[in-house]
């Protein structure tokens, strides 16, 4: 029935009964009586009908049903009920059932528009309490009290355009202005929209803030519009855009999916715990029980940063997708894989260092009582560590490469213990580099290693201004910066030369005089140790040093690259390149000269060589046997200058030796100075010739021995050139010597 229908009736009924009254009246003239009175509530209301309901029907389908306490029509076919309305919209196939109360409602003339409002009054005869919110009950459980509701019969929807109250088990939602549809099972918040899935003893209270939300009851999930703010109780996350999906219990939130600058951030952070996710787009993955944080996949510009010890900051990592698996109470990160572009930044260290680790993929895991205490970085793995120089300390600049990295870190990944690189790793720190298919940085110790990978690997080398090294290990102090080297060390030496005075092509070598500033120069050894402070490199287990024919070899060998100094002990064997006055050709040329002994010690500065202890020293100009040789040279450092011995000295030149306790040489003069108590030389001369001539000798017999000439003294003097000797100052003729049967001494 329609609402004109009831309108016209009753103006029928009116007509009617005025028609009886105009007949009787012409009938019969009788005095009227008073005319009893109506109050109407509304004088502009056709009529009211109090205690009203109304039932509107298509069919066998009933449309809706309205209770009130008062029903007014009006001339332009509107309806106006009072004094409490209820409106009742039974479900059907395309719409959800629902149930409108409140003080007062106004209706079309089309019966499509009703708008319910709260009354400030209410008569004895009101439906319910007309003075109380308007009330609208969905029949899929949601509720919302409001001051105002517009239901549209043609849309389907209920708007209520003033702050509203939505309530559904387990949940509680505010908005301004908030519209329901009945068709689609669809709530909508327009404007300052807060949504809160209410906590208990196991479950946590998530709040929801945003511009828009739209809850899709039947679908299970919410979408949030316009800069979406969600509070967990221990952290906040940030977004655009968030869809919230729930699993059968609709209040048990599975997941959140964020996009456009999302952000997760825990506003008092525990030492080791998360402090900020950051990425363009977030999925969330929440333990549907508790509403606890369990993963999260974070795509586009992702950042972590987590909280160092004593809630200082903690690691900062980058890259551009990123998986997290978070600790059991949510607030901590127990897993986390990142790939592409990574980029570990590290908190400032207590010397102002900075800390850099880029990588393609990245893993790292922990326990739920450490949080995350190991990671992995792979493929184009590079570590960098700079420094500002200050007044006390050195810049930094090091870097490390490698194919992966492997590392205990401190809670938060606050700082590195021990990192493993491994794979085609390079070193870089100023002029020194260092290669190996296996190196460990101990951060706290300062220390870096390098080893051999595998007993195929090839050992690990370092180039340090001007020396290269190879061994089985290698370590390098990155502070002090020096190099200790273990197992079949071998090093190059390539002196780094600096201009001298301006001249052009005019240089000085770290290396000693004894060797060519142009070559290279090679050592083998069992191990090394280099100090850059004091420029000493330390070679111990058989070292051996050689620069073409130059060689030196001890048990130990040190070499300083500072001073250009050399020292050698325990079986010492050298072999040096000497300028040397050539008797047969009358020039100058370069002789071998090899010595033997217990010490060896050249001082760069005084060009000076000493071998002390059964020092044996051989050359083409003559072999020398004493306690001590000294072998000083010009300032060239190649040209001899003289030559000293002491202790038990024995000299051998050609046909003629010596015996005495302190010998000098000079090599400009071929002057030989020996003193001893006695000092004795001997010759060898020709025979004297027998009276009766002798039988020629057997075959077999053992060859003849030489005749000498003997003499001794206190002081001898003899040139190299010359047959004459004095001794003790006098001058002495050969054919003066006392002859005899004797033979020379054996080096």
């Amino acid at each position: 029935m329609r609402w004109q229908g009831l309108t016209r009736l009753i103006l029928v009924l009116g007509l009617v009964a005025f028609g009886t009254v105009v007949s009787l009246g012409v009938r019969e003239r009788v005095e009227p009586a008073a005319a009893i009175g109506v109050d109407r509530d509304d004088p502009t209301a056709l009529a009211e009908i109090r205690g009203a309901q109304v039932t509107q029907a298509a069919g066998e389908l009933r449309d809706y049903t309205i209770n009130a306490g008062l029903q007014q029509p009006y001339e332009d076919e509107s309806l106006r009920f009072s004094n409490g309305f209820r409106l009742e919209v039974p479900a059907q196939a395309d719409r959800d059932g629902f149930l409108v109360t409140g003080g007062e409602a106004e209706v079309d003339a089309d019966q499509d528009r009703f708008v319910i409002t709260r009354s400030e009054s209410a008569s004895d005869d009101a439906v319910g309490d007309p003075t109380a919110p308007v009330l609208v009950t969905v029949s899929d459980g949601l509720g919302a009290e409001t001051d105002t509701a517009i239901y549209s019969r043609q849309d389907g929807t209920v708007n209520m355009p003033e702050a509203t109250t939505l309530r559904r088990m387990g949940m509680t939602a505010f908005g301004h202005p908030v519209t329901v549809d009945t068709t689609r099972s669809l709530a909508t918040l327009d404007g300052e929209a807060h949504v809160s899935l209410t906590g208990d003893e196991g479950r946590a209270t998530v709040d929801i803030w945003s511009d828009l939300a739209v809850l899709a009851h039947d679908d299970g999930y919410m979408n949030f519009d316009g800069e979406t703010r969600v509070s967990t109780g221990t952290q906040f996350i940030e977004a655009d855009h968030t869809t919230a999906h729930f699993g059968v219990d609709e209040t048990a939130l599975e997941r959140l999916e964020l996009h456009g600058h999302a952000r997760i951030y825990t506003p008092t952070p525990e030492p080791g715990a998360l402090r900020e996710m950051l990425a363009q787009d977030m999925t969330l993955l929440f333990e549907d029980t508790t509403r606890v944080l369990e993963q999260a996949t974070l795509a586009g510009d992702t950042v972590i940063e987590l909280t160092g010890v004593d809630t200082a900051t903690g690691g900062h990592i980058r890259a551009a997708v990123m998986d997290v698996t978070m600790s059991p109470d949510g607030t901590d990160v127990a897993e986390l894989v990142a790939r592409d572009g990574v980029v570990l930044a590290l908190p400032m260290t207590a010397d102002g260092a900075s800390q850099a680790i880029s990588a393609t993929g990245f893993a790292s895991q922990g326990t739920p009582e450490t949080g995350l205490n190991e990671v992995q970085f792979t493929e184009a793995v590079e570590y960098r560590e700079q420094r500002a120089a200050t007044a006390t300390d050195r810049a930094v600049s090091r870097v490390i490469r490698a194919d992966r990295l492997e590392a205990g870190v401190t809670p938060g990944l606050s700082g590195l213990l021990t990192a493993q690189f491994l794979g085609n790793v390079r070193f870089e720190e100023d002029d020194r580099t260092a290669t190996a298919d296996d190196v460990v940085y101990d951060v706290a110790a300062g220390l870096v290693t390098l080893n051999t990978a595998g007993e195929a690997g090839l050992g690990p080398t370092v180039t340090d201004d001007g020396i290269r090294i190879n061994a089985s290990t290698l370590t390098l102090s990155v502070d002090g910066s020096a190099i200790e080297a273990t197992g079949d060390v071998r090093s190059e030496l390539t002196p780094e030369t600096v201009p001298t005075d301006g001249a052009a092509g005019a240089t000085e070598s770290t290396l000693p005089a004894l060797l060519d500033a142009a070559q290279q120069t090679f050592v083998t050894a069992g191990g090394l140790q280099y100090d850059p402070d004091t420029g000493q490199a330390a070679y111990t287990g058989g070292a051996r040093l050689w620069q073409g024919a130059t060689f030196f070899a001890g048990d130990t060998l040190s070499l300083d690259d500072q001073t250009g100094g050399l020292f050698a002990t325990g079986t010492v064997t050298t072999t040096i390149q000497l300028v040397r006055f050539d008797e047969s050709t009358g020039e100058s040329a370069v002789s071998l000269t090899r010595v033997a002994a217990d010490e060896f010690v050249y001082d760069d500065a005084a060009r000076q060589a000493t071998y002390d202890g059964k020092a044996i020293l051989l050359s083409d100009a003559g072999n020398m046997k004493a306690d001590r040789i000294d072998v000083f040279l010009q300032a060239d450092g190649r040209t001899l200058d003289r030559l000293e011995a002491t202790g038990n000295v024995q000299l051998l030149l050609d046909d003629r030796w010596a015996t005495g306790e302190l010998l000098v040489y000079d090599e400009l003069t071929g002057r030989y100075d020996m003193e001893g108590a006695p000092v004795q030389i001997v010759e060898e001369v020709e025979p004297e010739a027998p009276t009766v001539a002798a039988p020629p000798p057997r075959r077999g017999a053992p060859p003849l021995v030489p005749s000498c000439s003997t003499m001794e003294g206190r002081k001898l003097t003899f040139y190299r050139t010359d047959d004459t000797v004095t001794v003790d100052g006098q001058q002495v003729l050969r054919t003066e010597s006392k002859s005899g049967n004797c033979a020379p001494p054996s080096f």
